[in-house]
């Protein structure tokens, strides 16, 4: 990794020096993460048209091919991200071989290496978890408030 004088920004805390310091001793073990809306495309008044800035896919594949992971977390669908900023025609070609997208907060997950879109981790484990949960207890969602209550006996029939 290039460290030399004015290629990487001045920490102002202590913690951000550490922290680049890590990355610096350990660029293999570090995940770089970013943003799609207002960082790697501009804010703009309709979403479709929130293309990547030039130079952002350049720049993503260079420090791709540098650290252990680059991921992108957006509120976006994962297949939006990826129309947008033209990522997936550049699969193979541009180092985006340690990229991931996750889509929706982490509800969707792209990887560079298979060019395939899946369920994250996350989201099954929570599905699992409901299921197991949903004999136990109920969730009444109302007025966008959630509350948690012991389910009744009929409602937990044929899940014990």
């Amino acid at each position: 990794m290039d460290t030399s004088a004015g290629m990487l920004p001045e920490s102002r805390t202590e913690a951000g020096a550490a922290g680049l310091a890590a990355i610096i001793a350990e660029p293999a073990r570090a995940v770089i993460a970013t943003d799609y809306d207002g960082t790697l495309a501009p804010i703009v008044e309709r979403p479709e048209q929130a293309v990547v800035a030039p130079g952002a896919l350049a720049a993503l594949a260079a420090l791709a091919s540098k650290v252990g992971e680059v991921a992108i977390i957006t509120g976006r669908p994962v297949r939006d991200v990826l129309r947008l900023s033209g990522i997936s025609r550049q699969v193979g070609h541009g180092g985006f071989g340690r990229l991931v997208i996750l889509g929706q907060y982490g509800l969707e997950r792209w990887d560079a290496r298979t060019d395939r879109i899946g369920r994250s981790a996350h989201r099954q484990h929570d599905r699992a978890r409901r299921r197991f949960h949903a004999s136990y207890v109920r969730l009444r969602y109302q007025d966008c408030k959630t509350s948690i209550e012991p389910a009744s006996r009929s409602s937990r029939a044929g899940h014990d």
